[in-house]
């Protein structure tokens, strides 16, 4: 199971890197091509701050669009959203080193399924077939389960998306994820790092947008449970961020030796949290080796059935096998 880190405010940064290391070394990172961006030049500088990771993503920002249209009632003419995504996939072509896989603009709560439809047969579709990169197209609860099985069906669809909507039953969840992995359709959970829904619905994929949280706001750091696969956040200055940031900050200091810029100086205006960030990054790069593991152990093997069907993924999930994971799950 692939764990993407989702791409923080400061990794598009153009600000200098501080001297004391502005950059995250991120394994799996997930970007996201924002409606302002006129070029890939933010999705370098992100790639740059991850310190060019293994394997990378680049979302569409459809959460940008929805929360205009669901909070501010704003609703952009089809043409616009068209013209922005002409200018990211023109975008993503010109970047040196291709991602492993893009996401569409699910926008069919907006535009409904027969506009998403179009896109995917007129923009998406040929994009893939001329370039080689997987386009991730992403099921949600208004397309219904008829429509989940057409896309498993789809020839063309090589990569799928399940939206991160918690409404839908986790037992459904598990037979329609069961289903793809049949079927050899790798499917990205969005937003679905959460070891409950990890350890009962074998994703291909998922990403976590909140990794980064803990120090940022809280003054927790994250820590692996590697007897049950979870992650853990723990205190190391807890509220007193916001207080007495420095106390908190040699908490952090003396618990995962960060330098005191890590967190409460800034430089160009912007808090360095490239130690904190790089840290954190291990943390979840443990959680995806265990639960590549459990999933192993329990007879799913996504890579061995994406290889044997002819949908194989450059790169393995996983790591190591951990005896924690296998004896969990067995």
């Amino acid at each position: 199971m692939r764990v993407y880190l989702a791409a923080v405010s400061q990794f598009y940064s153009s600000a200098p890197r501080s001297k004391h290391g502005g950059s995250s070394q991120i394994h799996r990172l997930l970007t996201s091509y924002l409606p302002q961006f006129k070029d890939e030049q933010k999705l370098l500088t992100a790639l740059d701050r991850g310190c060019q990771p293994i394997d990378y993503c680049v979302d569409s920002g459809a959460h940008v669009w929805l929360a205009a249209f669901f909070k501010k009632d704003e609703k952009a003419p089809v043409s616009q959203i068209e013209d922005t995504i002409a200018r990211f996939l023109a975008s993503v072509r010109r970047l040196p080193r291709k991602p492993t896989f893009i996401v569409e603009l699910d926008l069919q709560r907006i535009y409904g399924l027969d506009t998403i439809t179009a896109w995917r047969r007129d923009l998406w579709a040929p994009f893939e077939k001329e370039t080689g990169i997987r386009v991730c197209y992403v099921w949600h609860e208004v397309d219904t389960a008829k429509r989940w099985y057409e896309m498993l069906e789809h020839p063309d669809i090589r990569y799928m998306g399940m939206g991160g909507n918690r409404a839908v039953p986790v037992d459904l969840r598990k037979v329609l994820m069961y289903d793809a992995y049949k079927a050899a359709k790798p499917v990205h959970g969005f937003a679905a790092v959460d070891a409950k829904w990890m350890k009962q619905i074998p994703f291909y994929s998922v990403d976590s947008t909140s990794w980064s949280v803990g120090a940022q706001v809280f003054g927790l750091a994250p820590t692996f449970d590697a007897a049950v696969g979870k992650i853990r956040q723990y205190p190391v200055g807890n509220r007193e961020f916001r207080t007495n940031p420095r106390q908190a900050a040699a908490n952090l200091i003396k618990a995962k030796k960060f330098f005191a810029s890590d967190i409460v100086e800034k430089e160009n205006g912007q808090k360095n949290y490239g130690r904190f960030h790089t840290a954190a990054a291990d943390v979840f790069r443990r959680l995806e080796e265990w639960h590549t593991a459990y999933w192993k152990a329990k007879g799913l093997d996504w890579d061995a059935q994406l290889r044997k069907h002819g949908n194989e993924i450059p790169g393995l999930a996983g790591g190591h096998l951990l005896k924690e994971a296998s004896e969990h799950a067995g």
